[in-house]
């Protein structure tokens, strides 16, 4: 049952699953997906901008997002967007109930 394919495993050993999925990804798939691959965690991205983006908000420290009245600093400009919306204006996204922690008691 030979197609004209070959296919080339590794036998190197690897500590978890994710390393091995990690080195599936970037070895072992095509060079388009490879160049859209999370170098850290493997997560694929449609495109260069969106992978960026996730490296900068999931891996580094980085807080490129700053509130403009307070200066709470963020990695996605959506946790950026919710802060704003919910501390400032004061507005909450329907069925949101605090954490326990801050609940005010009556």
């Amino acid at each position: 049952m030979s197609m004209g394919m070959t296919i080339a495993v590794s036998l190197q050993p690897f500590k978890c699953h994710k390393s091995l999925y990690v080195h599936r990804q970037n070895v072992h798939k095509n060079k388009e997906q490879k160049e859209k691959l999370c170098h850290v965690c493997g997560k694929s991205y449609r495109n260069a901008a969106k992978l960026k983006y996730h490296i900068v908000a999931m891996h580094t420290r980085e807080t490129p997002y700053r509130c403009a009245q307070c200066g709470a600093a963020f990695g996605w400009y959506s946790s950026l967007y919710r802060h704003v919306r919910e501390v400032h204006y004061k507005v909450r996204r329907p069925g949101y109930a605090p954490p326990k922690w801050r609940r005010k008691k009556n």
